[in-house]
């Protein structure tokens, strides 16, 4: 790192807090919550920071951060020397582009129509305002990120006000969250489009209604959280529509309609989303069932090796097994339980082999911890009836384990699992925080019924 670079990251976080300044201003209904905004910021700028350190000192093998970020600086040079293509490369059809022979004449990385290149489309916009500087494109992608991320809060905040603090924490200062969801990766850009996403899915729900901005919102961040990670969507798309009808179904009068209604949905959405995937994967193999446990077995089989798991190349040093499984639906079911486990609860300590890991370890065995308390403590038909009468609620809670399971099930490394998972942390932790004070608001009510008796 030299001067040059230090000086860069002190003049754009100045110009970076100008901007948050200029965002909170147009919104001063949100003034209550400037501090978490403030603290938010820090942590997260702090947090793409520590990460490009991290991946400049520590990890000395560079990994796909430097990569998106060649690709970028690649993708400038060709705009200087051909604007036209470099236009079409961004936001033309690479159906009729050839990549290859800018691969070879401009050092282009990744090839046209992966989830790579998608990500060098956006990282090359970044590196422009970034001046060709890895640590302040990287401060781009965290302020960018965090814009999402604030979105996110909004809608926690705005849905249980008397616990605002709690929401903040879960949402803007979980560490792994705002540290490994602000380098110039895959994950800043697809934790954000997420908040983003909740957010107008959330206006479109409420008085705003279907205006043309919220639904054009929508489309935009499903469509980028798709191409970037297919996987993150259909893991939301189940809870976002079970969301949608729960929240219509209490406004049913009727009681007996209200009950029935539920199970009745949630056979026609489980059969809905099961054609979904079907019809998916006739559109696209690469979201075919069977492609997914080639997928899965691909990266299994990179991440752990057996006599090699041991090594540090790659990686591999973090790797971790689920065992044996059967390709099949009741394989995928029978495999549920441990791949949610490793993606909340693991590394546990005894696995940590090296300070990063330590310190994913150590939040897993406190959210580990918590999550026995909460659920111990309201037992299995409570914690099932708080969940039912909350439809919010119990959004976050399907996305969260459903989103756990597919990440545990096929990352089979915990050095990329602890980014992987991130978009499904601050929905997880939130779910125990609220279902503690829906249960604490109950007992209350009880407790002053009982006295005015």
């Amino acid at each position: 790192m030299s001067f040059i670079d230090v000086l860069l990251i002190f003049i754009y976080a100045l110009l970076l807090f100008g901007s948050g300044a200029l965002i909170l201003s147009f919104r001063p209904a949100y003034d209550r919550y400037r501090k978490y905004f403030w603290r938010g910021l820090v942590l997260k700028l702090m947090g793409g920071l520590g990460y490009a350190l991290i991946y400049t000192f520590y990890y000395t093998y560079g990994g796909d951060t430097f990569s998106y970020f060649k690709d970028g600086v690649a993708m400038n040079n060709l705009m200087l020397t051909d604007f036209s293509v470099y236009w079409d490369y961004v936001f033309g059809d690479l159906a009729y582009i050839d990549v290859g022979q800018y691969n070879s004449n401009r050092g282009i990385i990744h090839q046209k129509g992966t989830a790579e290149f998608f990500v060098t489309r956006f990282t090359s916009i970044f590196t422009i305002l970034g001046m060709q500087n890895f640590y302040t494109t990287t401060l781009l992608f965290a302020f960018f990120s965090f814009i999402g991320v604030w979105l996110m809060f909004l809608v926690f905040v705005r849905r249980y006000p008397e616990i605002e603090k709690k929401m903040a924490f879960a949402v803007l200062f979980i560490p792994s969250v705002f540290f490994w969801g602000s380098g110039l990766m895959k994950d800043s850009i697809t934790i954000g489009f997420l908040g983003v996403l909740l957010y107008f899915l959330d206006k479109i729900k409420r008085k705003e209604g279907y205006r043309l901005i919220n639904i054009i919102a929508v489309v935009i961040a499903a469509y980028i959280i798709f191409k970037v990670k297919a996987y993150i969507l259909m893991s939301f798309l189940p809870a976002m529509i079970l969301w949608y009808f729960m929240e219509y179904r209490e406004r049913i009068k009727n009681r007996l309609i209200r009950v029935v209604s539920l199970p009745f949905f949630l056979v026609l959405t489980t059969v809905g989303i099961s054609v979904s995937i079907v019809q998916l994967g006739k559109v696209n193999e690469d979201y075919a069932v069977e492609s997914f446990f080639k997928k899965a077995r691909g990266i299994q089989t990179w991440h752990y090796k057996d006599g090699e798991n041991t090594s540090d190349q790659y990686g591999r040093g973090s790797s971790y097994t689920l065992g044996s499984y059967e390709e099949t639906y009741t394989g995928l079911i029978m495999m549920f339980p441990a791949s949610v486990n490793v993606t909340l609860f693991r590394p546990y300590i005894t696995e940590a082999e090296n300070v990063m890991m330590m310190f994913s370890a150590l939040e897993s065995l406190i959210l580990m911890l918590a999550t026995i308390y909460i659920f111990i403590g309201l037992g299995f038909f409570k914690t099932i009836k708080l969940l039912t009468q909350d439809s919010f609620l119990m959004m976050c809670f399907i996305f969260a384990i459903f989103f756990a399971f597919a990440v545990g099930f096929t990352s089979y490394n915990f050095g990329a699992l602890v980014r992987y998972k991130i978009p499904c942390i601050p929905f997880f932790v939130a779910s125990l925080l609220i279902l503690e004070y829906k249960s604490k608001k109950q007992k209350r009510l009880k407790y002053q019924r009982r006295s005015l008796e």
